[in-house]
């Protein structure tokens, strides 16, 4: 019986070396999120005499009741539109790539820089697509 107490005792050891251990680590985490943060409060997007270009890149397939919200978020991106890219990429076999190009059409006309890249090939599914962006 008094093994059997040691062993139990040796597990309640343990746990509390566990979990002790996991709060520094934790307590770290947060030292350099707190260190990170006072660099990134100073920052002002104002300050940047360039803006890097941009490219967001929108794979689809088959997203019907998500394409148009979608492209209608992304296009409400508050960054300098000579800077910015959108690309729709979409392997769709359905009715969702008429609404996608209708989409696409309708931004390009107002001056939004997006294109729109349909695959009939999947290959590589999601990740093809993107690379077929690129």
């Amino acid at each position: 019986m008094e093994a059997l107490a040691y062993f139990f005792v040796l597990v309640y050891v343990a746990a509390l070396l566990f979990i002790t251990l996991y709060a520094l680590f934790e307590f770290q985490l947060l030292f350099n999120y707190f260190k990170k943060y006072r660099k990134l409060k100073s920052f002002k997007p104002e300050t940047l005499t360039e803006w890097p270009n941009v490219t967001i890149q929108l794979p689809l397939f088959n997203e019907l009741y998500v394409v148009e919200r979608l492209i209608d978020d992304i296009c409400k991106i508050d960054y300098p539109s000579d800077r910015l890219e959108i690309q729709v990429l979409d392997d769709s076999t359905d009715e969702s790539i008429q609404i996608a190009k209708n989409k696409v059409e309708y931004y390009a006309s107002r001056g939004v820089n997006i294109k729109y890249i349909h695959r009939t090939n999947r290959v590589g599914y999601k990740a093809g697509a993107l690379k077929e962006g690129l």
